[in-house]
């Protein structure tokens, strides 16, 4: 209404600045699609104007948005045209800001080394000018690039210069991430006593500070090591409070990765029953995220999505109940055949007129080695009925051996542990659009 009002009244500069911040709210949603809009509409403006700071300022944001999104093409070219700007404008602290948003965008493309060289680009000018702040957002996004290179040596020495410049400016907000990272660093390399320790610090300064995300998050993790450790109701109501923060808060990215754990964690206590709706709901986000994702990010949505399906077709299994294990079957059997996803989540999924034509059926399997590759196997088998190929055996007696086999299993099938990340970006105190958000 307001943006309506501003371009009504010729008050273009205001109207600019609103879908500037539209663009933030709706990123910080998940809603990409409709953040982008904004941002390139508020950009397209600033650039006419020749307000160079603002049109910087938005093509971070659009960059971002883009890289979050899965587009690292584009999110490349706007933050590269970004760090342009930055320089002309002659401000090392937005040159840094161009430079770490670089950096982030290799590293989401796995180019470490471009990476790693831009943020040693940011440092140079982070010492040279002295500052602190700065060079400590540098330091902890270069542990994020060691840290994903699985070099956890130097992600240690570069997060423990972080904690040490943030200790000493007494950057409390920063000093809590840090420790989040520290706890993800020590939980990659499965030293759980560590990494339950950063994140009870980082929770107990996000509670002095009253950041309702940074304790959200902090008490996400905590579960996950508690879920790891084997004390599954404990994380189960840890997770249910930071769910219900992120439901409040609409961001759906974060309760994807909650309501699968939540509903893994039901399923290894024998509690199908209670698991399954939390599946399903993950299902629907999954769905609802893909349809505004681009490229890697989409591939990345699916792929959560099929394995949620397998997990409902296990708490159905578990239920003995067979009408819903093959109606979850051929939900996935419609997804493996309707994309084609990389190598580790499916084989070389057929074409619909590859099964049509009776080809291909074992390839579309999901690369599993657990009954549900069975019951997926006998999915696709029951429907080649209608494909025109022949079916080898009845339905109804192969699901009965398959539930048996699920039931009799002394093995609980376990789930891939997501950890909940921290979502805010090193650019999370200096850019913010001019007026009100």
């Amino acid at each position: 209404k307001s943006i309506i009002y501003f371009q009504k009244n010729d008050k273009y500069l205001d109207a600019a600045i609103y879908k500037g911040n539209l663009g933030i709210a709706y990123k910080e949603r998940g809603d990409y699609q409709k953040a982008k809009s904004y941002f390139e509409e508020a950009v397209k403006f600033h650039k006419k104007a020749g307000n160079k700071e603002e049109t910087a300022k938005l093509l971070t944001y659009l960059s971002d948005t883009y890289e979050v999104a899965g587009d690292y093409k584009l999110a490349l070219k706007y933050a590269q045209e970004s760090y342009e700007l930055y320089k002309d404008l002659d401000n090392a602290q937005y040159m840094i800001f161009g430079l770490q948003s670089v950096s982030s965008i290799y590293q989401s493309m796995g180019q470490f080394p471009e990476a790693i060289k831009n943020y040693n680009k940011a440092l140079e000018i982070c010492t040279s000018k002295g500052l602190k702040e700065s060079e400590e957002t540098t330091h902890l996004g270069l542990g994020g690039v060691y840290r994903k290179m699985e070099d956890f040596g130097n992600s240690l020495i570069s997060l423990k210069k972080a904690t040490t410049i943030a200790q000493n400016i007494n950057d409390e907000d920063g000093l809590a991430t840090i420790y989040t990272n520290l706890g993800l660093l020590y939980s990659d390399q499965h030293q759980d006593t560590e990494a339950i320790s950063y994140f009870k610090k980082a929770l107990q300064l996000n509670q002095k500070l009253g950041d309702e995300h940074g304790i959200s998050v902090a008490m996400a993790n905590i579960a996950s090591i508690n879920y790891k450790s084997g004390n599954l109701m404990e994380a189960v109501e840890s997770y249910k409070k930071s769910l219900a923060y992120f439901e409040e808060r609409g961001e759906l990215s974060q309760q994807l990765r909650l309501l699968s754990n939540i509903g893994a964690m039901y399923y290894n206590n024998r509690q199908a029953n209670l698991a399954i709706p939390y599946f399903e709901k993950s299902v629907r986000i999954g769905e609802r995220l893909r349809l505004e994702a681009e490229r890697n990010t989409k591939r990345d949505y699916l792929a959560t999505i099929i394995d949620d399906y397998r997990w409902l077709m296990y708490c159905h299994a578990y239920q003995k109940d067979a009408a819903n294990v093959f109606k979850v079957s051929e939900a996935v059997h419609g997804r493996v055949l309707g994309e084609r996803l990389g190598a580790n989540v499916v084989s070389d999924a057929p074409s619909i007129s590859q099964v049509q034509s009776g080809l291909g059926a074992q390839t579309a399997l999901l690369v599993y080695t657990d009954p549900t590759r069975d019951i997926v196997q006998l999915a696709i088998t029951n429907q080649s009925k209608t494909v025109g190929m022949e079916k080898s055996e009845p339905f109804e007696a192969s699901m009965k051996s398959i539930i048996q086999k699920v039931n009799d299993s002394n093995l609980i099938p376990k789930r891939g542990f997501k950890i909940v990340h921290n979502s805010r970006r090193i650019l999370r105190k200096s850019l913010c659009i001019t007026g009100p958000y």
